[in-house]
């Protein structure tokens, strides 16, 4: 790095009100044509574009299934969109725009069969929560039939001319544990369990063959196929067939059917840690063709799919935002269909020269991270954690990390033990040990940093949301020595018992691979709770949480506030009404910023804006 204090000088500050009017993101683009996808802003999910109504008019198309949901709609026939309206039941479209309501009730993980879909179902029986796989059919969706039920999970149902396929799990695994592929002839009864260990998801069939992919039996994920009564599989060598978030929301699929027999899978490089399309043929393995960021026009890919022999995905890099693009036969280039911000936020392109690449670093202890560096000599910096843990960072258009570049800050994400896109190797080496060792893989990057002399060690903060909250408690709480001086954890966990006893069904095992089985193992849980040695916390801490959160609720945030104003610590505390698990509303994006800023601000004796209205010391109601 060349540092020069002309660089700082010249860049212009990114406001926080930029960040919270841009918060419009694409997923899940559908095989239509024109093509068709899922925006969300400000909290509200709607299937566009939608030429005939108004977006008051369009249902908020969001599950709540496994608390995480995922793709929360499907087309059906005539490229129509059958869904789940966030908190009510099945939502159709009668025609493009024209929306009615059918069966009640709480689905997510749709995928098309015929005029019907299948999907995931949740309810609440005698008391405790259910899952099950169900068709939706008849005249207005109104009809419910369970295909399957009985196991704790289900997840990527796909049914195609009788045959259904799908993922299900049971207690104490997590989706990438170990998980079982399970195929179903609806006419015969016929139940063959395809796979029986490891992780797999995002099941595609086409012409009674069976296709999903797995890391069963290997360090990588790869693609399988059950063709003609055999298991085949379809592998890369070096090359990682995972989607990011893998297991979190279900119905993301990274990959889809081309025509004469092939195949396109989005693909991370093991090695070289970039992502391309990858072209496969499925009966030889062989790579047809490998499609760069020059080709795809995106340093990273979210979630792809197909139509004939077109690719169809949303992706962006760290200066462009995440758009939807398509590559037509021959795959020669991509064409960009839409991008995620309006046209009144052109005025990013005032900012985009500022924005500071990423460059992975690795440590001497095999802990990835991705500095963001402004240039200039040894600035403060903020560390970010990741949720999950079993989770990555991404690296696509980060406003909320150049945001920090712009005041003068370095950024350092990083990638602990235990985050995906890895391997199997460095994901399970978080087993047993959380609230440890991705708390010293944290404390291993910035002694990296602060030894290459890239960084201010009187100046450094860390955040973090959720498990990356955690994570930020715990880098504060159970430090050697004064490496951070400052923290905001959002919505992060401080009581370890707490959440055990009060989390949702989904992640209400995690913690038996995490740390142990609670109770038999109470006394670890005890010793990595950072609200139990908060005498041994002493740097300002801001806590950010949203007032119905029920996967890390907002006790969590109280008790820690409390107990630290008791022992005479710095802290502010901020809650959101209407907030659930992560911020979604633009005024709450935006003060949620200003409010980190301002504290930082602060305790480092920087300048900042003031915005947020923090006292020292203050519980803040928004």
């Amino acid at each position: 790095l060349v540092f020069s204090s002309a660089i700082f000088a010249e860049m212009p500050k990114l406001p926080s009100s930029l960040l919270s009017s841009s918060s419009i993101s694409l997923s899940s683009p559908f095989p239509t044509n024109p093509v068709r996808y899922l925006t969300t802003s400000d909290g509200k999910t709607h299937f566009s574009p939608s030429p005939s109504s108004s977006a008051a008019e369009l249902p908020n198309l969001r599950s709540t299934v496994h608390e995480y949901g995922g793709t929360p709609c499907q087309l059906t026939q005539g490229d129509l969109c059958v869904g789940q309206s966030y908190n009510t039941g099945i939502t159709y479209e009668t025609e493009p725009g024209k929306w009615s309501d059918g069966i009640a009730g709480k689905y997510g993980d749709f995928n098309q069969s015929g005029p019907d879909v299948v999907c995931i179902r949740e309810r609440v029986v005698d008391g405790s929560v259910v899952n099950d796989i169900v068709r939706i059919s008849g005249e207005g969706f109104s009809e419910c039939e369970v295909i399957c039920e009985g196991v704790d999970f289900y997840s990527y149902p796909s049914s195609l001319e009788g045959l259904t396929a799908w993922v299900e799990w049971d207690h104490p695994n997590m989706p990438w544990d170990d998980t079982r592929v399970v195929m179903l002839d609806e006419a015969t009864g016929k139940k063959d369990v395809l796979e029986t260990e490891g992780s797999s998801g995002q099941i595609r069939i086409r012409e009674k063959e069976v296709w999903y992919v797995s890391d069963s039996g290997g360090e990588y994920y790869n693609l399988r196929g059950f063709v003609n009564g055999e298991k085949k599989v379809v592998e890369v060598q070096d090359e990682d067939f995972s989607v990011g978030g893998f297991g979190w929301s279900g119905g993301v699929r990274s990959w889809g059917f081309l025509d004469g027999g092939l195949a396109a899978v989005k693909s991370k490089n093991v090695k070289t840690g970039l992502t391309s399309i990858l072209i496969l043929n499925l009966e030889t393995s062989e790579v047809v063709k490998r499609l760069s960021s020059e080709v795809t026009l995106c340093d990273s890919i979210s979630s792809l799919t197909t139509r004939g022999n077109d690719i169809i995905y949303t992706g962006g890099s760290y200066s462009s935002p995440e758009g939807v693009y398509v590559i037509s036969d021959g795959w020669e280039t991509a064409r960009q269909e839409v991008r995620s911000l309006p046209e009144d936020n052109e005025i990013l392109k005032d900012y985009a020269p500022s924005f500071t690449a990423p460059k992975h670093i690795e440590t001497s202890n095999g802990v990835h991270a991705y500095l963001y560096h402004p240039g200039t000599e040894a600035p403060p910096l903020l560390m970010k954690c990741h949720g999950g843990p079993t989770s990555s960072t991404s690296l696509t258009f980060r406003l909320d990390i150049q945001y920090w570049l712009t005041r003068g800050y370095a950024v350092v994400d990083v990638d602990y033990s235990g985050s995906s896109g890895y391997g199997k190797t460095y994901r399970e080496r978080l087993k047993g040990a959380w609230g440890v060792r991705d708390r010293d893989d944290c404390f291993d990057v910035v002694e990296y940093l602060v030894g290459e002399g890239l960084v201010d060690e009187d100046k450094v903060a860390i955040d973090g949301g959720s498990a990356g909250g955690y994570t930020t408690l715990c880098c504060l709480t159970f430090q050697p020595k004064s490496i951070f001086k400052a923290g905001c954890s959002k919505y992060g966990i401080s009581d370890l018992t707490s959440l055990y006893e009060s989390t949702h069904k989904f992640e209400s095992r995690y913690m038996d691979g995490l740390i142990g089985k609670y109770p038999d193992d109470e006394k670890i849980y005890f010793e990595r709770c950072p609200l139990k040695y908060v005498e041994k916390l002493s740097c300002p801490v801001l806590l950010l949480q949203g007032a119905e959160d029920k996967v890390v609720t907002p006790d969590q945030s109280e008790m820690m506030f409390d107990s630290l104003k008791a022992k005479g610590v710095k802290t502010s505390m901020v809650m959101y009404a209407g907030e659930q698990h992560g911020f979604r509303k633009k005024e709450n994006i935006k003060h949620a910023l200003d409010a980190e800023e301002d504290f930082f601000a602060e305790v480092f004796g920087l300048e900042s804006g003031g915005e947020a209205g923090l006292k020292m010391g203050e519980r803040l109601e928004r």
